[in-house]
Parts: structure tokens; sequence; C-alpha cells
């Protein structure tokens, strides 16, 4: 006689080998899944702080000393230094100026080393770039086999960020020195660290020095 306990399907011949299959190839499964979920959360976890970490890291630059037998033999911290100095920010306007006043006898590179100057331009210096050389049109001037060499820049800086450049410029044709004339310009700088340029930015620009406004005239 049967229990009275028992079930006519869950006791029936062959349900234990059943169970024993398919039951246990789910729990199985739950237990991969839950074991898989564990793994990634510690994976993340890691992940996170490893990114924690390299946001902290630091870098510190060293000048090391070297002896005869290739033992270092003196270690210096060397500290931070500023890099938009005085000597550098008038280095690039004097560049900037050579580039810009520049006018050669051959038109390809004439338009070459315009744009390379005009490309570190901000809205209001190449606004005014453009009326003037849309005056003085040098494309006319080349056509005559005409140039213009500018010579003997100095910039100095009235500011952080105003330069005073002074030069003398060449008005040459045929190989030969029509006139030289003193020109002035007031240059305001606009600097922006190379660490926060874009892509872009660090192509045309990788030191960050950007001309703002400028003005220049005759002396």
């Amino acid at each position: 006689m049967s229990s009275s306990h028992s079930h006519p399907y869950v006791d029936a011949l062959g349900t234990t080998a059943h169970n024993d299959r398919y039951l246990n190839l789910a729990r199985g499964k739950w237990h991969w899944q839950v074991t898989t979920w564990v793994a990634l959360a510690v994976v993340a976890v890691q992940a996170a702080a490893l990114a924690y970490m390299y946001g902290q890291r630091k870098e510190y630059a060293y000048t090391v000393q070297i002896d005869e037998l290739g033992i270092a033999s003196y270690v210096k911290d060397l500290a931070p230094q500023q890099i938009h100095t005085s000597y550098l920010v008038a280095a690039q306007v004097g560049n900037f100026i050579r580039g810009i006043r520049t006018i050669t006898t051959d038109p390809v590179a004439f338009k070459n080393g315009m744009n390379a100057a005009y490309a570190v331009c901000l809205k209001d210096a190449q606004g005014y770039i453009k009326r003037y050389y849309d005056a003085e049109k040098p494309l006319e001037l080349i056509a005559q086999g005409g140039g213009v060499y500018p010579d003997r820049i100095e910039v100095t800086p009235l500011s952080d960020t105003s330069y005073r450049a002074r030069w003398v410029e060449r008005l040459v044709k045929g190989g030969e020195i029509l006139s030289e004339t003193q020109w002035e310009a007031t240059v305001q700088v606009a600097l922006t660290p190379p660490a926060e340029l874009n892509r872009d930015q660090r192509q045309r620009n990788p030191l960050g020095v950007w001309v703002a406004t400028l003005n220049w005239s005759k002396i």
C-alpha cells in the first residue's frame, strides 16, 4: 500500500533519475550565473580602482649625474617651470611677425607662410589681417616680381600678454632693394597651456600662444 504522503507524479518510477539529471543541471546553471556576476562585479571594482589610481598619478622630473663607472652620483628633483615665459612668447611673436609680413616672389610659398601665421590668430586678429591685405593686394606685387622681407625684428614685453615688435621691412624687386621702412606693432596674446589644447590646436599651435589682437604701422 502506498504512503499517504506519496505523490503520483513526483514519486513515479523513473522520476528520481529525471530529477537527478535535469534539476541538477538547472541548479548548476544558477550557480555558474551567480559566480559569473560576482566575477564581473570584482572586475568592475578593480577597473574603477585602477582608473582612480591612474588619475592620481603624478610625474616628477629629475636630473641625474653619472660618474665614469655609470653610477648615479647626484640626483636632484627639478621644480616645475612656467612654459609661457616672456622669452618664449616674445620669440613666438617675432616668428609670427616674420611669417605674416613676408611677401615672397613665390605665390605658393607666400600663401603657405600666410596660412601658417594666420592659423595662430584669434578672430579679431584674423579680421585685422584680412582687411590689411585686402587693401594692400600682395598678389599684385608678386605678379610684378616684387617681395617684402622683414628683418631685425625686436620684440619687447609690455605686460604678461602684451608685446611690442619693431622691425625693418625691405621692398625688393628684381633682386634690388627699392626701399627700407621702419615698422612697429602692438600684439596682444592669449595663452593656453599645451596640456589643454585639443588635437587640431596642437597641430596648428603646439605652444598655445595665440595672437588675439594686433595693430601695426610705419614709424
